[in-house]
């Protein structure tokens, strides 16, 4: 994985995580090395299959680990259910396709697709001053 992927998966991690970065660094660290003990040396989509199965694994079902000193867009986010949290990491943090996604994550696009539009209207449905936390276009 060049530096750009890494760079994506940390910001995928710390939206997975919340404010504990020690928690997101470990899952970054250890998803690339268990893509790079698979044979030929893994893609990238072994590590993000791997850091899938480590946010899966490592983080609680309701809400992100902690979230002391995270406030607006990223506290909303936070609060989603750990499936759409990493629906909304792989497809809008990282950027994937959405087949490379629904692989990663081990499940359908049709799947994939309903966690992170019940994540968008969740996040549309929080309102401060009038304004709405994420633009919803889906």
């Amino acid at each position: 994985m060049d530096t750009a992927g890494y760079a994506v998966m940390w910001r995928a991690a710390q939206v997975c995580c919340g404010a504990d970065s020690t928690l997101a660094a470990g899952m970054v660290g250890d998803a690339v090395a268990a893509a790079a003990r698979r044979p030929g040396g893994g893609t990238q989509a072994d590590a993000w299959q791997a850091f899938c199965r480590l946010v899966a694994q490592r983080l609680p079902a309701a809400t992100a680990r902690a979230t002391a000193g995270v406030s607006g867009l990223h506290r909303a986010v936070c609060d989603l259910p750990r499936d759409q949290r990493l629906a909304i990491a792989l497809l809008d943090v990282a950027g994937l396709e959405a087949r490379a996604a629904a692989d990663a994550a081990g499940m359908s696009r049709g799947t994939l697709a309903r966690l992170r539009r019940q994540a968008l209207r969740t996040l549309d449905g929080r309102r401060s001053g009038g304004r709405t936390w994420w633009p919803v276009s889906a």
